[in-house]
């Protein structure tokens, strides 16, 4: 079950909605909470729950050992390192054994067979909340008392589990012992959540056939204009489909009366690829600051430590996106890129208008969405290699063209909707002309309901992190 799904829409959140509505208690709340959440999960595969009951027990009551248990420090040292190795052999089993063996064949010319696991939705997310748990719980953050039914609640709440956020525990536990339930907040959240559908079923789920068209074609039948087309639907898709589902997780969250953090902030506005990664995945980033970044140092060490501090951090976060070597060599190439604006690019680029800066942010980005789409090195290079005109098939032929008269309406569409413009247009018509706002909602809606009947279901991109 996905958010973007009829059955989603028109059965399940309407019925947990209305049950969560009628019953009183916070805590009754907190256990239907709880049960439409298993629900959701079983949906595509009900062996995983029981997985995830038992990394919720574990890490609970890990965090509240750490915090409660009067302890040596050497002991709790041992209990905390144990607990996140613990949770990394869980993630490492499903999400990179299969990895480790092709790496291992490749190198050693062995044949061992590649486990063919289904990866459980959500795991990296909700790995990510439980290492956070367990951290702040050993620092003294956070406050265990909980319960462990709030705590599971944070932990496998259906609007975020599958794709974040990954927001911090002390920020959502409080929140679920005492949700904000109200109307108001369920229409807030009802109009992010039309917002998101909108992004996923209008934009994303459209422009992929361009990408798509563009991925078919043989290598060496690829113009220069194709392979920029191309890309440039990847980057769209790649943005509606999660800042779609991001806007729906956080709509439903608020619904329940539950506030979740952003997790993007028009990412392709940014004057520079420091701003981009402080308005793309935010929760991802903060994770990645506070519980690698900052423990290895942060800045505040010479200039190798930090040059390292960066390097790990940002394989780290390619290898969290995906088991394979072109997401390690993404995240690399960010992080080379950082190191690049600190120490030498920042004040150049300050001086600079900004459209010239958008451009230049665009221009790496797309590039690194070339490692990030791309299943193997070479298949990253031919398409690098169509980008700048090697092997030149042509500057644009009559298929490119074709391509960009189809699709330009549609990669208008998604150029404005990357930008703030929309919100800004949609604020001033609610304020001006309510009707006419509430009419063009309607309409919009109606409009993804009808492409949800009509067209391929697409999966959500990000369930597969």
């Amino acid at each position: 079950m996905t958010f973007s799904s009829l059955i989603f829409i028109f059965a399940f959140l309407p019925a947990v909605l209305l049950l969560y509505g009628i019953v009183k208690p916070a805590r009754a709340r907190t256990v239907i909470m709880i049960i439409a959440s298993l629900v959701f999960y079983a949906w595509g595969n009900p062996v995983y729950v029981i997985l995830l009951i038992l990394s919720t027990v574990f890490n609970y009551y890990v965090g509240y050992d750490l915090a409660e248990t009067e302890r040596g420090e050497r002991s709790r040292q041992w209990i905390f390192v144990g607990a996140v190795i613990v949770n990394l052999l869980i993630l490492g089993y499903f999400k990179y054994c299969g990895f480790l063996v092709d790496t291992v064949n490749a190198l050693l010319k062995t044949d061992f067979a590649v486990p063919g696991l289904p990866l459980p939705l959500g795991l990296s997310f909700f790995t990510f909340k439980a290492i956070a748990w367990i951290a702040d719980a050993r620092s003294g953050k956070i406050n265990p008392r909980c319960g462990l039914l709030s705590f599971a609640a944070s932990i496998m709440m259906f609007p975020t589990i599958s794709m974040g956020p990954i927001d911090r525990m002390q920020d959502i536990v409080p929140q679920i012992r005492r949700p904000d339930f109200s109307i108001a907040n369920v229409e807030e959240g009802l109009i992010l959540f039309i917002v998101g559908l909108i992004k996923k079923v209008l934009l994303a789920d459209n422009i992929v056939d361009l990408y798509n068209s563009f991925r078919a074609l043989p290598a060496g039948e690829v113009s220069v204009l194709m392979a920029w087309l191309g890309m440039a639907a990847f980057a769209f898709q790649l943005y509606f489909d999660f800042s779609g589902y991001s806007d729906m997780a956080k709509g439903i969250s608020l619904m329940f009366g539950i506030r979740t953090g952003d997790n993007f902030d028009h990412p392709y506005t940014a004057v520079s690829v420091t701003d981009f990664w402080r308005k793309w995945h935010i929760s991802l980033s903060r994770w990645f600051r506070d519980y690698i970044y900052i423990p290895l140092g942060g800045n505040r060490v010479t200039v190798g430590r930090h040059v390292r501090n960066i390097l790990v951090v940002w394989a780290l976060t390619g290898l969290w996106h995906g088991a394979a070597w072109t997401y390690v060599a993404w995240g690399v190439y960010y992080g080379l890129v950082l190191l690049l604006e600190k120490y030498f690019l920042i004040k150049v680029l300050e001086k600079l208008p900004k459209p010239v800066r958008v451009l230049y942010t665009m221009f790496i980005v797309i590039i690194g969405w070339v490692f990030f789409s791309s299943r193997s090195f070479a298949e990253a290079a031919a398409t690098c290699g169509a980008l700048f005109g090697g092997g030149m098939h042509a500057l644009a032929d009559s298929r490119a063209l074709y391509y960009l008269r189809t699709n330009l309406l549609l990669l208008i569409f998604c150029f404005l909707g990357s930008t703030a413009w929309p919100f800004r247009f949609y604020t001033w018509t609610q304020k001006k002309y309510p009707v006419v706002s509430a009419v063009g909602t309607v309409l919009l809606t109606l409009l993804a309901v009808a492409f949800m009947v009509y067209s391929t279901y697409q999966p959500f991109l990000y369930a597969a992190f």
